[in-house]
């Protein structure tokens, strides 16, 4: 079966905002916040926390020299000058015509694995496109005793790196795709250990997932129940569809796990457009083996599966969440839980939606069932001004402290900015409570005239219904009434997709499309 979402989505708000410096961390660097130039075009893709509290921040440039880097802060931010060249490990080759996606892998031995996407080569024309895996040891140098002198070549026929993971055994998994007869088809790597062993994984599963499909990879990966959990996004050229597709390998046959979605697979039309489609940003393995995955387009979708490939209708609208914060433009690209198993989402106000010069990070908070909780700022989310440009990353400390990194302009160059935030005392808004998080029903919809709301919620002073035109204006707000329905009329309204919100408890608590159709 598949499920379909439209991806209609529209910015409601236009509410000016400033960063929230109250919760930089003064420990960190004296101020909070660390700042320096490792090239002029600084990106950061990859953060991890090793259990000694250091920081580890990969990423790379492109100008005035193509370089990948990872670099080691101590906990206090300082740079930590016993790990490889005062701090920073440099993979910058003349071979290097360009690199992205430094992902960096922790292991149980303190080791360090950096996976990068690389075009090698004296020119584009005959670069060859292929992952390296680098281990590194703890303090900074290459192991020499892993692959080939600490480095491993993927993809030799050419391909491209998207995610990865190490097992419990210290097998480093590496997801993404690979060019096959002009297309893009799903790829797995396993790397033994010791790097001296490299195989295809889970060949047959792969084949089965993307067989439908003209074009696919893999966007995130993780270990679930023992099986290797792959979710992406697949397309079909002819019908013009894209699919959000998710499934399980099984470890020992590399076949798909039947029990899992429907024969193994997971399917949901995103609707694909040109110029306009999700892809998969991050999936996050909650406490209860649900998985919660993030779509980015111009603004941002959660969808949570069940580990039965079903989707949890107790999430958002049977198992599909739409993000609406008060801001320019909701477009999220990271999900990330704490030790107390609250659920934050990092994201920018991008250029390409919100129509501003500079781009801002946010730190927001949801509840469990994927409504939007407003923090105690001014809209309701934790601002981070610094960081103007691409690449925000971010990891929870075992305190409950934040590390956010990311790019900015100074001002003509990209540089680098690593933050340590505490906002302990701005997430102790109680939770939207259970009874105004049931779903909301508008029947017809479409509908030309007029159409029923029913709401599940009584009629007190903490409830309001809002109703949005596809402008996000505000066309109507009133108060519901004690039988929880109400006819809306809208026969002078223009076709397009409006927005109904229920507001309760000063919250959003539910929001639902509503597709009006002129009949004239």
């Amino acid at each position: 079966m598949k499920y379909i979402l439209s991806l209609l989505l529209t910015c409601l708000f236009l509410t000016p905002y400033s960063q929230d410096e109250a919760y930089l961390d003064n420990t960190f660097d004296s101020d909070g916040s660390v700042l320096f130039n490792v090239n002029n075009s600084d990106r950061t893709k990859s953060i991890a926390i090793q259990t000694d509290g250091k920081i580890l921040v990969a990423g790379f440039s492109t100008f005035p020299s193509n370089e990948v880097f990872l670099f080691r802060l101590n906990s206090d931010g300082s740079f930590d000058s016993s790990f490889a060249d005062n701090g920073i490990f440099t993979y910058s080759p003349d071979t290097l015509l360009q690199a992205y996606l430094p992902k960096v892998i922790l292991s149980t031995s303190d080791k360090i694995f950096l996976i990068i996407r690389a075009f090698e080569g004296s020119t584009f024309e005959n670069a060859v496109e292929h992952a390296l895996v680098f281990c590194i040891e703890p303090d900074g140098s290459l192991d020499s005793e892993y692959g080939n002198s600490g480095v491993v070549i993927l993809y030799s026929t050419g391909g491209f790196p998207s995610c990865a993971f190490m097992n419990s055994d210290q097998e480093l998994f590496v997801g993404g795709g690979k060019y096959l007869d002009d297309s893009i088809s799903n790829s797995i790597f396993k790397v033994s250990q010791d790097g001296s062993n490299i195989e295809e994984y889970g060949a047959i599963a792969l084949s089965e997932a993307g067989s439908i499909y003209d074009e696919g990879y893999i966007s995130d990966m993780a270990m679930l129940n023992d099986t290797v959990f792959c979710v992406g996004t697949s397309e079909i050229y002819l019908d013009n569809q894209r699919f959000l597709t998710a499934w399980m390998i099984d470890p020992t046959t590399g076949e798909l796990v039947s029990a899992f979605g429907d024969n193994g697979l997971f399917e949901m039309n995103i609707e694909y457009a040109p110029n306009f489609t999700y892809t998969v940003s991050d999936l996050e393995v909650l406490n209860d083996g649900d998985i919660l995955i993030l779509l980015t387009a111009d603004s941002s979708v959660l969808v949570q599966l069940k580990s039965t490939g079903e989707l949890d209708t107790s999430f958002g609208v049977d198992g599909v969440a739409e993000i609406s914060f008060n801001l320019p433009c909701n477009r999220f690209h990271q999900i990330m839980s704490n030790s107390n198993g609250q659920t934050f989402m990092l994201g920018s106000s991008d250029i390409l939606c919100s129509g501003q010069d500079d781009s801002f990070y946010h730190v927001a908070q949801l509840s469990n069932a994927g409504v939007p909780i407003l923090m105690n700022t001014d809209d309701g989310t934790i601002d981070i001004e610094q960081f103007l440009y691409d690449g925000g990353v971010a990891c929870f400390q075992n305190d409950g402290k934040l590390i956010v990194a990311g790019s900015f302009h100074n001002p003509s160059q990209l540089d680098f900015y690593v933050s340590r935030l505490d906002f302990q005392n701005a997430i102790d808004v109680v939770e939207v409570p259970s009874q105004v998080e049931r779903k909301m029903l508008i029947y017809p919809n479409p509908a030309s005239t007029s159409a029923w709301l029913h709401y599940p919620i009584e009629a007190d002073e903490h409830a309001t219904i809002e109703v949005y035109d596809p402008q996000g204006r505000l066309l109507n707000s009133f108060q519901p009434n004690t039988n929880g329905l109400v006819e809306l009329t809208f026969k002078n309204y223009e076709s397009g997709i409006y927005v109904v919100q229920l507001i309760a408890f000063g919250k959003v608590a539910e929001s639902i499309k509503l597709t009006v159709v002129n009949q004239d």
